[in-house]
């Protein structure tokens, strides 16, 4: 099975892992996680891996690099979710991707996250989603 492997350059916090839920399929949406965040609303973790339940071949993981801790990668058998996760983590941290090692800017993935994905209500939902709020005092803003 191929992997497609997307590196962003992290500047910045990480979001609430959740908000990758929300960006690719939607707030509802049913998966599957698993990371070494050691509270939900942490920014500062370093593994991460997600998967649909309702959607078959739509999983991907976030890593961090050992040799180079500002330095992620994305990796996903599905091409369009590798790209969907590559562009909202750089969108959010940095804006640069790196793809066999050329840099880019990460509007760069903008035409490749498929037809069947409205970008601009991705991103609205996930401004919009209740994790903006959440910190390390209050990790579920939503049982408010």
């Amino acid at each position: 099975m191929i992997k497609y492997k997307i590196n962003v350059e992290v500047k910045s916090d990480l979001p609430d892992f959740r908000l990758f839920k929300v960006f690719i399929w939607g707030e509802n949406h049913n998966i599957d996680s698993d990371g070494d965040s050691f509270n939900p609303a942490s920014r500062s973790w370093t593994d991460l891996y997600m998967s649909s339940r309702e959607i078959v071949d739509e999983s991907f993981s976030v890593s961090r690099l050992e040799d180079t801790p500002s330095i992620y990668e994305v990796s996903s058998s599905n091409i369009l979710i590798a790209n969907r996760v590559g562009y909202f983590l750089a969108k959010e941290t940095s804006h640069c991707i790196f793809i066999d090692n050329l840099k880019y800017d990460y509007s760069f993935l903008q035409n490749k996250l498929g037809n069947d994905f409205n970008l601009d209500e991705a991103i609205k939902r996930s401004n919009l989603s209740v994790w903006r709020n959440s910190n390390l005092e209050n990790p579920y803003p939503n049982l408010q």
